[in-house]
């Protein structure tokens, strides 16, 4: 733990929070791994149409080769000169995760990668901005296909955004707003 860490733990609200948090298996994990804005998203457009290659293959075998391709087309970099097999594939895991986020593509039951319909549409657009403003007003905690969480329903986004409208006229602060 840093010290930095040990600071904030010396409020015990926080404390209690962080073991709660970390007790808890319902809580909400998004990976930052290609954070969804403007700048990233015509890297999100050519990453998934990459991966339209391997559609119908095992993802478990097809993992190295995507990023391979990804490190080809320089579109991504590597952090350090040396990586274990597990750590290579978790630069494509991250990259799945985000387009599963999306809704644009999948992992099926058969392990077999699938582009969604709105995947499709995403790539045909080359990378339309309104889809993927459609699709993150879509995004929601939790997953629908984890029926273990079904009472959690909140669409982050629109809450947010209901949040602040509906908000006492004094608003939030800067800092309660991040």
């Amino acid at each position: 733990m840093s010290h930095r860490t040990k600071n904030i733990f010396k409020d015990k609200f926080w404390k209690k929070y962080y073991e709660e948090f970390v007790n808890n298996d319902q809580y909400w994990y998004v990976p930052k791994g290609l954070a969804i804005t403007e700048e990233n998203l015509r890297l999100i457009y050519q990453r998934l149409k990459l991966l339209r290659r391997y559609e119908g293959q095992s993802w478990s075998e097809v993992q190295k080769e995507y990023t391979d391709l990804l490190r080809r087309k320089r579109l991504i970099h590597l952090r350090k000169s040396r990586y274990t097999k597990r750590d290579y594939s978790a630069i494509s895991r991250v990259n799945k995760v985000i387009f599963t986020l999306l809704g644009f593509a999948w992992v099926d039951l058969k392990s077999s990668v699938f582009i969604t319909p709105v995947g499709r549409k995403f790539i045909q657009s080359r990378g339309s901005r309104t889809i993927i403003e459609q699709q993150i007003l879509k995004y929601q905690f939790h997953n629908p296909s984890f029926p273990k969480f079904k009472e959690i329903k909140v669409f982050p986004h629109l809450f947010l955004v209901d949040l602040l409208l509906n908000f006492p006229e004094n608003g939030i602060s800067k800092r309660e707003y991040i």
